[in-house]
């Protein structure tokens, strides 16, 4: 099965429905086997903050991984950019996102000023984390075989004593709700015979309204790579009972996932999933 990957961010999905998960992860085979096609993604405008600002946090970190001062001009210029237009088609996707005119409506960002204004709030607590990084690599995109499977991840940096480090800016970041993105990040590493010494969830809301603290989450390493290692273990068996099957019973469902409605799930609905909240 090593022709199949698993991405790292999708984990925790894998962990809350994975019959969900399994609909966008492996869109392309369960359309083989079954005749069940991936509905259109919809993109947000939360979504393409959080570019946004993933962006200017990569600006930053080159700047000081290259010990010069950041260059605000170029960093607006490219945050702008990628609130406009959408960000750069990476992480083996065709999908490629529309122009901010093309994103849904939504009543929390209103306009791109709106947008704007979110993301200068964040100015300050986004200097914080960038003092507390000592980047060994930026975005890396890191891989192992696990499981008969490809993982895939990419952290937003790894520092210079080996620990793993991710920004969350939206809601819903408290402790352990990522535990499965860094222990897979943390079993790639392993994988490859790198050490890992922490993992460092750095966590700064999006707010229209002040400035958000900085808050840090840690998580433990062998408890977070332990998990993520039983859950892909779990995902490689179910995606093997699947391709000999076509059964979208090889993938559990969860109807008491607060995800599991129309907008959250591409998969509620359709003839992949019917075990759904009515």
């Amino acid at each position: 099965m090593s022709e199949f990957k698993l991405r790292g961010s999708a984990m925790g999905g894998f962990a809350d429905c994975a019959r969900r998960a399994a609909f966008r992860q492996f869109a392309p085979i369960i359309a083989e086997k079954t005749g069940i096609e991936q509905k259109p993604r919809i993109f947000s405008r939360q979504a393409r903050v959080g570019h946004a600002v993933h962006k200017q946090l990569e600006l930053l970190l080159i700047a000081k991984d290259r010990g010069e001062a950041p260059d605000t001009v170029l960093i607006d210029q490219a945050v702008t950019e990628v609130l406009v237009t959408g960000p750069e088609q990476r992480y083996e996707t065709d999908e490629i996102e529309p122009a901010w005119d093309g994103l849904p409506e939504n009543d929390e960002i209103a306009d791109l000023e709106t947008a704007t204004t979110m993301i200068r709030n964040m100015s300050d607590g986004l200097k914080e984390a960038v003092e507390r990084i000592d980047p060994a690599a930026i975005e890396p995109g890191i891989s192992a075989l696990i499981e008969g499977v490809e993982v895939t991840a990419h952290p937003d940096w790894l520092t210079s004593d080996y620990k793993i480090g991710d920004l969350k800016s939206h809601k819903g970041t408290e402790p352990g709700n990522y535990i499965a993105q860094f222990g897979t990040s943390a079993a790639i590493l392993q994988e490859n015979g790198e050490p890992v010494n922490g993992l460092e969830q750095f966590n700064l809301q999006r707010l229209k309204t002040k400035q958000s603290p900085l808050r840090i989450v840690e998580y433990d390493v062998k408890v977070a790579t332990r998990y993520a290692r039983t859950l892909i273990g779990r995902t490689a068996n179910n995606l093997e009972a699947f391709l000999d099957s076509g059964d979208p019973e090889s993938f559990n469902a969860n109807p008491r996932s607060p995800l599991c409605s129309p907008k959250w799930c591409d998969a509620w609905g359709t003839e992949w999933c019917k075990v759904h909240k009515q």
